[in-house]
């Protein structure tokens, strides 16, 4: 069981498999149970108490919305039945602690977004953010201001950056159904070794 950080909500884990949010006041559930497959043997508020964690015999943790109860990311898969969960103070990192023996510790960052039909992406992604490419043989270039407004708009097209999207960003991907390739109007730069000429424009 775990307070918010403002104290104004309780965490609960049960038998029933299912993990709980209620109104410390009434007594009154918030939102649906967040469900695992097992038994929920421990729970966590993140330091701005916008996230909970649950540790399950599933021998999983996973990470919820406190606010909507949707979940954020993937499971955090062990061996073993999870006993213990954790956030660190600044809340970026996430510690369990399982049956199988093992304590580990988990980035909180955002997963990039995979775009399926468009894997040159999240490459342009990074590109337009930093301002530099890598050249064939691994080193690094500065992109002039062409090559560089060049990639923001054929990202444009394609729906923007992926490599740092919110949680709700990442969780409406994740549920958005395959759509047929989109039909870019800018011609984006080829692809240099290690990336993807998806993104040229569709014809």
């Amino acid at each position: 069981m775990a307070f918010s950080p403002d104290g104004q909500t309780v965490l609960t884990g049960s038998d029933d498999q299912t993990a709980r949010l209620w109104d410390a006041r009434t007594a009154a559930p918030r939102g649906e149970p967040l469900r695992h497959d097992a038994r929920v043997r421990a729970v966590a508020f993140s330091p701005d108490g916008q996230t909970v964690l649950t540790g399950s015999y599933d021998q999983t943790a996973r990470l919820w919305d406190a606010r909507t109860g949707a979940p954020r990311g993937e499971p955090l898969q062990h061996a073993g039945a999870v006993s213990a969960v954790a956030f660190s103070p600044d809340g970026q990192t996430v510690l369990t602690g399982s049956h199988d023996k093992s304590a580990r510790f988990w980035p909180m960052s955002v997963p990039a977004i995979v775009d399926q039909e468009h894997p040159y992406r999240l490459r342009l992604s990074v590109e337009v953010r930093t301002g530099k490419r890598l050249t064939d043989t691994g080193a690094v270039q500065q992109l002039t201001y062409d090559e560089w407004n060049t990639r923001r708009l054929c990202l444009e097209q394609m729906g923007g950056p992926c490599d740092r999207p919110t949680w709700e960003e990442y969780n409406a991907w994740k549920q958005k159904p395959k759509t047929k390739k989109t039909v870019v109007d800018v011609e984006c730069p080829p692809a240099t070794k290690g990336g993807t000429q998806d993104a040229k424009q569709a014809k």
